[in-house]
């Protein structure tokens, strides 16, 4: 069998390989890379995969240039906080917790012990780091992370949002898509809604009369996406080259001695 050659500013893709390839490149990088996007409205001017295609966008750039293979992305979200707007999917922050054990248990099981998320939608957070608590705690020898990826390098993202609460379909959304997909953006619906503080969270539909919260949606380029988006592979790349050379400071943890009262290894949510 001809070995599979990864070849530098290539992406690979998890489901290209056939299976002996991901036996055999499995023993040379057992890393994988999870995009975790959304399916949700981002306003009249941007199509609902908007969180989907940025997280991928970021990964397959992180792959092109370490090596580390990326699974299809995980596309449906914790969406559900978006209320009334049409064409929103979503999953609870429990049924994703469990969507992603089981995806990472099969992971594991191919012989993957690295596990780098890379999410597009802020709400995912509850789910990722439940499920990263879980399996780091169930397997002795995982290794896994997450990152919300705008969090990831200093740049103009959310400039038009001074308040951090509410950021959607802002300036630094638009600019990514007019780089990734302009085809599916709309800037003649794209409009700017300032915004604000509150102290209580609110669904989307109940502060935002278009699903819109950026005061300079309307302002927002392709150039200006490009900028974002090579500061975020930069960073991001330099994450998992770290990861893919960081050991596990103390493998196994620390070791009872009297055998008969070591913890064995729990799969509470796989069972």
């Amino acid at each position: 069998m001809k070995k599979f050659e990864w070849k530098k500013g290539t992406p690979i893709f998890w489901e290209e390989f056939t299976w002996e390839e991901v036996e055999e490149y499995v023993e040379q990088c057992n890393m994988v890379i999870i995009p975790v996007g959304a399916i949700e409205q981002h306003g009249p001017h941007l199509p609902l995969s908007t969180d989907t295609t940025q997280a991928m966008e970021i990964s397959k750039r992180v792959s092109a240039n370490t090596g580390v293979p990326l699974i299809p992305p995980v596309s449906v979200g914790i969406s559900q906080s978006h209320g009334n707007f049409p064409g929103t999917l979503w999953l609870r922050a429990d049924t994703m917790i469990r969507v992603l054990y089981d995806l990472s248990t099969a992971l594991y099981e191919t012989g993957i012990r690295k596990f780098f998320f890379i999410s597009g939608h802020m709400y995912n957070d509850w789910g990722i780091k439940s499920l990263r608590d879980h399996f780091r705690c169930d397997y002795d020898d995982v290794q896994i992370t997450t990152v919300n990826y705008w969090l990831t390098a200093e740049t103009r993202f959310a400039e038009d949002c001074p308040e951090n609460k509410h950021i959607h379909g802002n300036f630094g959304e638009t600019a990514q898509m007019l780089a990734i997909r302009p085809d599916l953006v709309k800037m003649d619906r794209a409009e700017d809604v300032p915004d604000f503080f509150t102290l209580f969270d609110y669904r989307f539909d109940q502060v935002s009369p278009n699903g819109i919260i950026g005061g300079n949606a309307t302002g927002a380029t392709a150039e200006d996406g490009r900028l974002m988006l090579d500061a975020f592979e930069a960073s991001i790349t330099e994450m998992v080259l770290k990861g893919l050379a960081e050991k596990m400071p103390i493998p196994g943890g620390y070791q009872r001695k009297n055998k008969d009262l070591q913890v064995k290894k729990r799969r509470s949510w796989s069972n």
